[in-house]
Order: C-alpha cells, then structure tokens, then sequence
C-alpha cells in the first residue's frame, strides 16, 4: 500500500467513525454505509459473477463470515449500540430519498 493509499484509507476510518459518533448523539434509527455496489454478497460482485447478494444479515454472521461491512470500529459502534447498518449503492439514482423514506433498499445488517 502506498502512503496515498493508506492515508486515504485513515481518513475513510475516520469519516466512518465521526458519521456514527454523530448518528449515535442525534439517535438515529438506523446508519447508511454508501458502496458501489448494492449490498452485501458473499464475494466481490465485480470480480465473482457467483457472488450472491445477501439482503439481511446479523452483525454476528458478518462478523463471523468475515464480510467487510465498513469499518471495524465504526462496525463495532453500530453493534454495540444496535444501530442497524443499510449497505447501499451510492450511484443508484434515489437510493439515499428511498432509504430515508424507509423502503427497503441493499443489505440490512442488524
């Protein structure tokens, strides 16, 4: 990895970790986690054509099959807090509204 990368790595820990510090203080039903892909799956959807989408999960099974659902710390804030986590397609046009609106939208772990 090269300083660039590490660094932009850090301060996407960081932003995860503020975003959840802030959902938490305003109480906050539930966290979005914006990706480019539309949800969860049990392997790169880019680069696995068998990788299967996975609409709901518990913070345990992605713990336990090692699904990398945003940051550890930021991850492990929404757990302990039961803040239920939307994985989500940023570049879906209206995903964002939809979710707000409460449709169900990506992979809810909880």
């Amino acid at each position: 990895m090269t300083p660039i990368q590490d660094h932009v790595r850090q301060a996407k820990q960081a932003m995860d970790k503020a975003v959840e510090a802030v959902k938490r203080e305003f109480a906050t039903v539930r966290t979005g986690k914006a990706t480019n892909v539309d949800g969860v799956y049990t392997a790169d959807p880019k680069k696995d054509p068998k990788a299967t989408f996975i609409p709901q999960l518990t913070f345990q099974d992605a713990l336990v099959k090692g699904y990398a659902v945003m940051d550890a710390n930021a991850f492990g804030l929404c757990k302990e807090n039961s803040l239920p986590i939307v994985v989500f397609n940023i570049n879906q046009p209206g995903a964002t509204a939809r979710i707000l609106a409460g449709e169900r939208v990506g992979t809810i772990v909880q």
